[in-house]
């Protein structure tokens, strides 16, 4: 018998000792469940779609017709197919383990436990123990005997795993030493801190080790969220990030209209009177209408923002919104009083000397945009009604009910897609950022900051931890359409600039006022907007209400600009949750299968018989003379416990 082959090399490989090595991973059983679970786990086919129109909408009101061109199709996936390729990979090696542990011990067996239903704690639970029930079924006959079992499970299929390793403490072999937990591996598993946790009794000595990719979204932010299918849903919906035009838009329809104004004024020293007031008029009609016309885009993006927040539902900014028609009147007024107050004192002789003119003055026109701008965002200071009423719409968007703690383990990556590797190597050849791995890590960070306390109920959290996890899937809700730069360049077209298509990089604040500047430095040496500082915000200048507005937009830009992750044009956040999620669960790496082969005692044996692993096959190899050349070595797997997160 092939149980006779024993190999003394390590203790635990002697014929006696019978081995299970359990696989624990989702797959649904049959058509209807199929394409249950599909609906249950995947995007919305019209989603993409409709968020598209309405961006076209929103792009056709702006002045001009101005319509973004489309870029290429994103290369993401929208549903999980990572139990499709399992009979291309998993199962034929597993297959193959079943017969090789065979040979060590005819005792020896590979269980696989395909379950179908994983979505919420208390499944999870119930699949442990039916688990443990064919577990039971599978060992029938081993009390007594030295017995080792191995747990390799996929995604939530760690945690199920978890759930039925726990039961076997009551076990009267295990209590007295004859049966052992040797290893649990986890590959793409969100482990929890306070649920699925395995018994110290069980675990305690065994080898525990868990697996993902880096850029996995699902494993290390998504699954700790329940229930997480309409939380995919949301992020696939509210892929348009209409949000980056509240400020985006805003700075450039101003720039357009003052350098529209700007461009065709010729200032200097003996200009004709009328014309020059004349010129300021023109400006002051030009600049008020293209005030109204923004601020009727806001209001329409605030209105058409699919899948987003609903900013009229939150009283105290719907009060502030309707402020803004007021706006154009003031802005108006502050032209006249320029007009009034410091054009006309420049007269000299038969024209206007601007050569002294405090220009710096007319620009503070734009002032009552900034205030009212700045009113709006600084409805959501901290630990108020509408910071509160923000966070809580994006989890009811989200339909997120609870959320767990994160058990604090580090995954060990494993180098899965090929693809992003090479976008990876361009970025950094380029020396441009890619942020995929920050985006992950912070939405993991936010969810960890959120359930520092026991509750796993979110509607019994308090506002700071609620805000945390609003701020998690905020970073997760990246733009899923084509750059809006194309848009921006379109408007940035308009102005009378030497490359302003550096403005795309800074859109907000001082920096993104410096075109103006640049503009006006051909004017006047030295030119600077006004930095009146006023109690009231009606005397600020322009300089001092773009300050108080960047101190505003900061505290928010998480919810408003989801681009602070700067991400491959190519792809979008539903490719962190279900390429790399896919890629990682569909086929055994030979990582994986080298540290399961090292503790069944696998590895050793196979040596032990002739053969060699190729990495590059993830197979074993009869070795021989002829072969021995294109067979790569054993690759030394590290034995490190993975470091607290």
């Amino acid at each position: 018998m092939a149980g006779n082959e024993k190999n003394t090399s390590q203790d635990f490989q002697d014929i006696h000792l019978r081995q299970l090595l359990v696989i624990v991973r989702y797959k649904p059983g049959n058509a209807a469940g199929m394409g249950g679970a599909e609906s249950m786990l995947g995007g919305v086919a019209g989603a993409a779609s409709a968020a598209s129109s309405a961006v076209d909408s929103v792009t056709s009101y702006v002045p001009g017709f101005i319509k973004e061109e489309k870029g290429a199709e994103k290369k993401s996936d929208k549903d999980y197919t990572y139990y499709k390729e399992y009979g291309k990979g998993w199962d034929k090696i597993l297959d193959a383990m079943d017969k090789d542990m065979a040979l060590m011990n005819e005792e020896n067996k590979v269980l696989i436990y395909d379950y179908e239903d994983d979505s919420t704690a208390d499944k999870r639970k119930s699949e442990g123990q039916k688990l443990y029930n064919k577990i039971n079924s599978e060992i029938a006959g081993w009390s007594g005997y030295s017995s080792a079992f191995h747990f390799v499970g996929l995604g939530q299929g760690g945690n199920i795993a978890n759930e039925a390793a726990s039961l076997l403490k009551d076990a009267d072999d295990l209590k007295k030493g004859k049966w052992t937990v040797r290893s649990l591996i986890y590959i793409g598993t969100p482990l929890y801190r306070d649920i699925h946790t395995v018994d110290p009794a069980v675990a305690d000595g065994a080898k525990r080790v868990n697996y993902g990719s880096r850029y996995d979204l699902t494993q290390q932010a998504v699954q700790y969220f329940e229930p997480a299918d309409k939380l995919r849903k949301y992020i696939e919906t509210s892929n348009a990030d209409l949000f980056s035009y509240f400020t985006g838009n805003i700075m450039l329809h101003l720039i357009k209209a003052l350098a529209f104004v700007l461009g065709d004024h010729k200032m200097g020293t003996g200009e004709d009177n009328k014309k020059v007031l004349d010129a300021f008029d023109s400006a002051k009609n030009e600049i008020t209408s293209m005030i109204e016309e923004m601020l009727g885009l806001v209001k329409k993006l605030i209105d058409e923002a699919p899948g987003m927040i609903s900013l009229d539902d939150i009283p105290e900014f719907a009060n502030v919104v309707k402020g803004y028609d007021a706006v154009p009147g003031k802005a108006a007024d502050r032209i006249s009083r320029f007009v009034k107050e410091d054009l006309k004192k420049m007269k000299d002789g038969f024209g206007i000397s601007t050569d002294k003119l405090p220009i710096e003055k007319f620009f503070n026109c734009i002032v009552p945009v900034f205030n009212a701008l700045t009113d709006s965002l600084n409805v959501f200071q901290p630990k108020t009604p509408a910071a509160e009423a923000l966070s809580k719409q994006v989890l009811e968007k989200a339909g997120v009910t609870k959320v767990y703690a994160p058990a604090g383990v580090a995954v060990q990556p494993l180098d899965v897609d090929e693809d992003y590797i090479k976008i990876l190597q361009q970025k950094a050849a380029e020396k441009k950022p890619e942020q995929a791995a920050v985006l992950v890590g912070d939405a993991h960070k936010q969810i960890q900051s959120g359930t520092k306390k026991q509750q796993q109920d979110i509607g019994q959290l308090d506002a700071e931890s609620k805000a945390a996890l609003a701020g998690a899937i905020g970073a997760m809700t990246l733009p899923m359409l084509p750059t809006k730069k194309a848009l921006y360049a379109k408007l940035l077209s308009y102005l009378p600039l030497s490359g302003a298509n550096k403005f795309l990089e800074t859109l907000t604040g001082e920096k993104a006022a410096g075109p103006l500047k640049s503009l006006m430095s051909n004017v006047r040496a030295g030119f600077d907007f006004d930095k009146t500082d006023d109690p009231d915000p009606e005397k600020i200048g322009l300089g001092t209400a773009i300050t108080r507005f960047d101190g505003a937009f900061s505290r928010v830009k998480g919810y408003l600009d989801s681009k602070q992750f700067p991400i491959d044009d190519s792809l979008n956040s539903l490719y962190f949750i279900y390429n790399s999620h896919n890629l990682v669960l569909k086929q055994m790496h030979p990582t994986v299968r080298q540290l399961i082969d090292q503790q069944t005692g696998l590895d050793i044996f196979m040596q032990g018989r002739g053969y060699e692993f190729d990495v590059a096959n993830n197979n074993w190899v009869r070795k021989t003379a002829q072969e021995k050349e294109n067979v790569k070595a054993v690759q030394p797997i590290e034995e490190k416990e993975p470091a607290a997160a």
